[in-house]
């Protein structure tokens, strides 16, 4: 003999964090300037739209997930950069982060100020950003990742000193000198040398430090 009954169970959820579907997300940013080896221009990237950050939340009636710089600020204006908008951002010496909460889209905006630290950078050099990235759901579930900038640096042009002028004069005169000068190089790691175009009989010059002279 036998006998039936009932086994009533209840299956409780729990929250499950977002997970982003990258650990880094990756970008690279070129300072604008000049090529190497002559002074054509370089365009470099002035702000580039690097990508998106998203993720993954298994419980279905999650809201939609949350995004947020480590350390970034919530605007209360959003900043249109590229014709995009973006609520969240974190400024560095090097240039600014952009986030959009919803979206995920981010962009990184180079500083381009003269003689800052992007402006200083060479040809050859390079910087690297990290910067931290949270996703929350409604139910305070988290997921960390993070966005990963890599600056380039280009050759700036350097600027000469204006010169002074020179004679020299028959029998009385017979030869001048001065030094060429450079004014103004942003990149600070530049070493430089000189040459006369077109150098005539009677000129010389020396190309590490500028020097030269004129003679009759």
């Amino acid at each position: 003999a036998y006998t039936t009954s009932d086994i009533s169970l209840t299956v409780n959820g729990t929250d499950d964090a977002p997970v982003f579907s990258a650990t880094k997300y990756t970008a690279s940013v070129t300072e604008s300037g000049v090529q190497d080896h002559g002074n054509a221009s370089e365009p470099g990237v002035p702000f580039s739209v690097v990508g998106r950050v998203d993720s993954h939340d298994a419980d279905l009636h999650d809201k939609t997930p949350e995004y947020s710089i480590d350390g970034g600020t919530k605007l209360a204006t959003a900043a249109t950069v590229g014709g995009e908008t973006y609520d969240y951002s974190k400024t560095t010496d090097y240039g600014t982060l952009y986030l959009n909460s919803s979206s995920g889209k981010y962009v990184f905006r180079i500083d381009g100020t003269k003689d800052g630290v992007v402006d200083k950078m060479a040809s050859g050099d390079s910087k690297i950003l990290n910067f931290g990235i949270t996703v929350n759901d409604d139910h305070h579930g988290t997921g960390a990742s993070t966005i990963e900038v890599t600056i380039h640096g280009t050759n700036d042009q350097p600027t000469l000193a204006a010169l002074t002028s020179l004679a020299v004069k028959e029998d009385i005169t017979l030869s001048t000198s001065g030094n060429l000068v450079i004014s103004h190089d942003a990149d600070a790691s530049d070493t430089h040398s000189f040459a006369i175009v077109d150098k005539s009989v009677g000129e010389s010059y020396n190309s590490t430090n500028g020097s030269y002279t004129v003679a009759e």
